[in-house]
């Protein structure tokens, strides 16, 4: 009898375990201000920008023009400035943020 009760009780137990839900993910949202994602232009697009904003039309690198101001180097993807600039997570939707920033939502 003990036998039984003790079997029934590692298959229920067994069960549970089975059936039992995995951790949540883990979900960010962090916002990245234009320098941070001049490190991203510098390193993907071009190595001379340093300056990155995320402006109505898109991502877009610029560094210092030689008469002052900002020169345009090129077109960044908001996507993968997310995955560079949030290492370890899948990310899932980004946003432009208050002053060509962007905020990127990512899970792990």
């Amino acid at each position: 009898m003990k036998r039984r009760v003790l079997a029934l009780a590692a298959t229920a137990f067994a069960a549970i375990l089975a059936t039992s839900t995995p951790a949540h993910a883990e979900t960010i949202t962090q916002t990245h201000g234009p320098l941070s994602i001049g490190g991203y232009c510098a390193q993907q697009i071009n190595s001379s920008a340093w300056i990155g904003l995320y402006e109505l039309h898109g991502l877009k690198c610029y560094t210092s023009a030689p008469t002052g101001g900002l020169q345009f180097v090129g077109w960044g993807s908001p996507q993968a400035a997310c995955e560079h600039l949030t290492p370890g997570y899948t990310i899932t939707s980004y946003a432009r943020a208050y002053s060509d920033a962007i905020t990127c939502t990512g899970t792990r």
